[in-house]
Order: C-alpha cells, then sequence, then structure tokens
C-alpha cells in the first residue's frame, strides 16, 4: 500500500433544503485542479439495492426516517474518508468542499425525525452509536463550515423551482423546523463535533444566502479566497 500524501483541507456546506448548497458549491471549488467538489450523493439514495427511491420514502412517509438517516450518514461517511489525503507525489487538488456532512445528519436531520415522532428514542440511540463510532474510526472533522442561512420561505420557493419529484410533499413547516436546527447548531459561529480524539471545535463562516445570486457568489468566492490561499498548490488560481 502507498503512503498518503497530506490532508486535504476541507470545506463542508451546510444549510437548510433548497438553501443553494449545490450552487455554492461550484463557487467554492471554481478550478478542479485546485479543489475538488462533492455533492450529496443523491443518485445512491435514489436507487438504494437498484430499486429503492429511499429519498422521495423518507419525504412522503415517516416510518422510513430512521432506515433514510442511518443510510444517509454511511454514504456521506464514504464521501469523507475516500478523498481524504492528496496523492504522496503532492499532485492534485489539496482542497475538497463538500456538500452537508455526517454531522448535519445527526445533529439536525435525525433531532428533527426525533422532534417530530418520526424517529423513536431507540431508533435516535441506534444512530447515535452509529455516528459515534463512524467519527471515532476515522477523522471526519471538517477544517471550516459554510453556512447558507436562509429564511424558510425563500428556500420553499428554490426547491419549488427545481421540481424534484421527492420535494413535491415538503412543508413550510418542515422548512421551518429544520432551520431552526441549523440556527441552534452552528450559530454562534462554531461548532463541536466529534473526532477519534474527542470532541473537537470546527469553525464556521456564515452567508446569507436570502440576497440575489450574485452577492451569495462574490461572498463565496471571497471564502474560497481566504481558504485557499492556506494550502499549497501545483496549480495556478484562478484570475
Amino acid at each position: 500500500m502507498g503512503t498518503a500524501g497530506s490532508k486535504r483541507f476541507t470545506v463542508c456546506v451546510e444549510g437548510n433544503i433548497g438553501a443553494g448548497k449545490s450552487t455554492v458549491l461550484a463557487a467554492l471549488a471554481p478550478d478542479p485542479n485546485v479543489v475538488t467538489a462533492i455533492p450529496e450523493p443523491v443518485s445512491r439514495w435514489r436507487s438504494v439495492g437498484g430499486r429503492h427511491n429511499l429519498l422521495q420514502l423518507a419525504y412522503q412517509d415517516p416510518s422510513h426516517a430512521q432506515a433514510s438517516q442511518t443510510y444517509v450518514m454511511v454514504t456521506q461517511a464514504e464521501d469523507f474518508t475516500g478523498d481524504t489525503f492528496s496523492a504522496p507525489s503532492g499532485a492534485g487538488p489539496k482542497a475538497r468542499v463538500i456538500e452537508r456532512s455526517i454531522h448535519s445528519a445527526w445533529s439536525v436531520f435525525t433531532q428533527h425525525g426525533t422532534n417530530s415522532g418520526a424517529i423513536s428514542e431507540a431508533g435516535r440511540a441506534l444512530i447515535g452509536e452509529a455516528y459515534h463510532l463512524l467519527c471515532t474510526r476515522s477523522d471526519m472533522v471538517p477544517d471550516l463550515f459554510v453556512y447558507l442561512r436562509t429564511r424558510p420561505s425563500t428556500a420553499l420557493q428554490r426547491l419549488r423551482a427545481r421540481g424534484r419529484q421527492e420535494e413535491a410533499s415538503i412543508t413550510i413547516d418542515l422548512l421551518e423546523a429544520l432551520h431552526d436546527l441549523h440556527e441552534n447548531w452552528l450559530l454562534p459561529e462554531g461548532v463541536s463535533v466529534s473526532s477519534p480524539q474527542g470532541p473537537v471545535r470546527c469553525p464556521v463562516v456564515t452567508i446569507d444566502a436570502d440576497r440575489p445570486w450574485e452577492m451569495v457568489q462574490r461572498d463565496a468566492e471571497a471564502i474560497y479566497g481566504r481558504f485557499i490561499n492556506r494550502v499549497p498548490s501545483s496549480a495556478p488560481l484562478p484570475l
């Protein structure tokens, strides 16, 4: 087995459904030679076992909440740990930007399932054991969280506009509940996550994503400029 290179600088983009995470992901990773963009593995959630759309089932039937959150955590953990280190030669991207994380799956979505009654206390304990096991076996601590802060009404407008069939049943009540959980978790700007060494505090940068896209993009590009200067790169930065 070859020797791994240095650990990549990792940014996790968090926010409500419809906050604009996929769009901001592109702004934070404008050059694949410098930063790798890792979107949520939605295609896997839509085809579990080749035939089950767990994403749709989770929105339409609360009884699937425990299974869906467990699977979401597993796939997010795989994405996080699968590209942690650079090549031994030092070639390739030195940073990566990941859409959401195992930490929001636990602190926001599992908590919402528990609050709503879709996940029992026993189910929450089971998911909690899986979360802490995954986090203590592998280093899944990002260097930075970027929080896209939107009003629930804005998120609803955006998800309606993109028209994913699985999201047709999403209500403003759900978005308001998820908004409150994101606020409680990420604000004030700094959050504690599990790691092999115990709890670790990570910085959070908040973007007001209610504003026009041009302003959000400008903020995302400024954040990119700040974090990319902290890691060496063999590729030129975009002008």
